[in-house]
């Protein structure tokens, strides 16, 4: 017995609406503003809502984020310095830190 491909549970006149400009802004505001509200007091973002800061997700979001400018979409200039500014932080406080224990220790 052979299987057809179905797709998915969206109707075809709901996958062509986020071609519409206006749907394509409201969904664009939407995300945005999780992400503001998801956005830690030290400019991380976490893997959830709530959940303790990762460097490992901020630097995805820089990075859909320059994205974003190369395809000539604006994206939220504060969220962006907040979130450059916790991976300065980060990387000051923990990467260099790491970095000088293991010369400190000899095993270059």
């Amino acid at each position: 017995m052979a299987c057809e491909a179905r797709g998915g549970a969206e109707k075809a006149e709901d996958l062509i609406a986020v071609l519409d400009p206006e749907i394509a802004r409201a969904q664009r505001q939407e995300a945005l503003a999780q992400l503001e509200k998801a956005q830690t007091s030290l400019g991380a973002f976490p893997w959830w809502p709530g959940g303790p800061p990762s460097p490992y997700m901020t630097l995805y979001l820089l990075y859909g984020f320059s994205k974003s400018l190369e395809f000539g979409v604006e994206v939220p200039q504060d969220m962006v310095v907040r979130a450059w500014a916790y991976m300065h932080r980060h990387y000051v406080d923990e990467v260099v830190r790491d970095m000088v224990k293991e010369t400190a220790a000899g095993s270059w």
